[in-house]
């Protein structure tokens, strides 16, 4: 039987998602998480419980993920190869305890046991998309559209709130996208779902094997094996999303109360605040402060992890590769350092009275004019302040940079500049992630985030170009929506276009695609009911 053969260790058991109890607690999670009391505002001043060390009593929807037996973790630089697994959903009915989880996936490379979250997806078809559109004959929108997207959304849901990043590639939680999906729906119940879900798995220490630091938020959970590492913690850009993500909640929580963040004694009327502020010290204080060095930069650096590399070579969004030729750490990504000096500015808000954060965000916003290049009209793609180099491509990245940003932060013009060189990017369907200089269209070549273009970006795009007054940009960003609201209820992670086809690539449905969708279908009915009511009162 299935059970047999589990408990004769001839199949691998992995442990899936353990996320939440149903404990409750004062704030509402698992008691793990609660270092706040009604009386005291900050918690750092005394020690916060482990967030890594669970009680999970009474916990149910346990997901046993049992993979191929074949597939094997080798010794030294291992990797899992021809990696592919079979997900099982078994209702365990009885109540469930798992205490003291271990936060490593492997005891040792020598060990069997992977402790991997796998999704409730059980008997839906994981096949990757793979769909052409002819000569860009997108369908007309579905009359159910709204269901399209509450369809994909459940396709990736996970108990408590949590979701997925895509599938069938992405069946974990990734706090990047998770958070970026929620501020672009403005889906506040998705929003505080995540946060809290992110402070229960908050850096302790430094690790070498999973890129952990104090204070960093997590890449995704649970990680993955790649040349002899994990990638758990491998991002530089989680941590700022924690932080702007927060600011947002706190926001939300005080419209109740016709309150916003800087009023006389807000602090005190915001239950979300209370709950966080320990949170937010240690992203801050912890991880961010010490990744800003002398000049202002925000730089990546493994050596803040104890480690000689990440499992990825990088890491923010695009973590694939660089565009050009490598990079040597440590690295300042422009687009990783304006997420972080939006992260500050938001931290200065919600600690008016620390002045070296205030110091900090004015020297942060000077590197942030130090890369940009206003020959080229664009931020450097990369900065490497230990060699004094600067890594130039046309990239998405400063159209991008452009959401995060307000007018005031960057050069006079240089919104419009970036508007204006980005134009080698422009698709049918949006802007292309990275191209290479000096190659004609035809020639060019195709990779994961080079010459694609990716649906979520899209969305940031335009919200970003409408912000610093770039009709341009907003329309070019808003031709997506041919690919995301076409009746088909299918989302990518990316797509390419190719003469006169747009292929799909990737995980469909994918989270921060869904968004998007969401996003562009919201403003294409405004747009329409607008137009309405402008025919309307013309009438009149």
């Amino acid at each position: 039987s299935t059970w047999g053969n589990i408990l004769s260790g001839k199949l691998m058991l992995v442990l899936g998602l353990v996320l939440l109890c149903s404990a409750s607690s004062k704030v509402g999670v698992c008691p793990s998480m609660d270092c706040i009391d009604d009386e005291n505002t900050s918690c750092c001043s005394r020690q916060c419980p482990d967030p890594h060390t669970f009680d999970f009593s009474n916990c149910r929807d346990a997901l046993w993920h049992v993979l191929d037996p074949h597939s094997t973790l080798t010794k030294g630089p291992f990797e899992i190869l021809d990696y592919y697994y079979e997900l099982g959903l078994w209702d365990l009915g009885a109540e469930c305890t798992f205490k003291h989880v271990d936060r490593h996936y492997v005891s040792d490379v020598d060990s069997p046991q992977v402790h991997l979250m796998r999704a409730n997806v059980a008997q839906r078809s994981l096949v990757p998309v793979r769909r052409d559109v002819n000569s860009l004959g997108i369908p007309s929108p579905s009359a159910d559209e709204q269901s399209n997207f509450e369809d994909a959304l459940g396709m990736l849901a996970l108990p408590h709130g949590l979701y997925m990043a895509g599938l069938p590639n992405f069946p974990r939680n990734f706090v990047r996208d998770s958070i970026i999906t929620s501020l672009i729906m403005e889906d506040n119940t998705m929003l505080l779902a995540q946060l809290r879900f992110a402070i229960s798995r908050q850096g302790q220490e430094r690790d070498p094997n999973t890129g952990e630091e104090p204070g960093k938020m997590f890449h995704e959970y649970p990680g993955f094996p790649i040349n002899g590492l994990w990638t758990d913690y491998n991002a530089c850009d989680a941590t700022a999303l924690f932080v702007i993500g927060v600011f947002e909640a706190v926001q939300h929580d005080l419209k109740q109360v016709e309150m916003k963040v800087g009023d006389e004694g807000w602090e005190h009327h915001s239950k979300i605040w209370k709950e966080m502020r320990c949170a937010v010290e240690k992203a801050v204080f912890e991880y961010i402060v010490p990744h800003v060095d002398d000049s202002g930069f925000f730089f990546e650096d493994p050596s803040l992890a104890d480690a000689k590399r990440f499992a990825l070579k990088v890491t923010y969004w695009k973590d694939s590769k660089l565009l050009g030729t490598g990079h040597h750490f440590p690295v300042t990504y422009s687009l990783a350092h304006a997420q972080n000096y939006r992260a500050i500015t938001r931290a200065v808000a919600l600690f008016p009275t620390n002045t070296h954060l205030r110091t900090l965000s004015v020297k942060m916003k000077s590197a942030l004019h130090q890369l940009f290049d206003s020959d080229r009209g664009m931020f450097a793609i990369s900065f490497n302040t230990k060699l004094n180099t600067h890594h130039h491509g046309i990239s998405s990245d400063s159209l991008t940079a452009l959401y995060f940003l307000e007018p005031s932060d960057i050069p006079e013009g240089a919104a419009r500049m970036i508007e204006m060189n980005s134009t080698p990017l422009e698709t049918a369907i949006g802007y292309a992630t990275e191209t290479i200089e000096g190659v004609a269209s035809a020639d060019q070549p195709i990779g994961y985030h080079l010459n694609t273009v990716w649906p979520f970006e899209q969305a940031l795009i335009h919200l970003g170009a409408a912000r610093h007054g770039l009709p341009h940009a907003t329309e070019v960003s808003s031709r997506v929506q041919q690919i995301l609201i076409d009746g088909t209820g299918r989302f990518p992670e990316l797509a390419r276009v190719q003469g006169n086809k747009v292929k799909f690539l990737g995980c469909s449905p994918q989270l921060w695609s869904i968004a998007a969708g969401k996003y562009f279908f919201k403003l294409k009915h405004k747009s329409a009911k607008d137009t309405h009511n402008h025919h309307h009162h013309s009438l009149l």
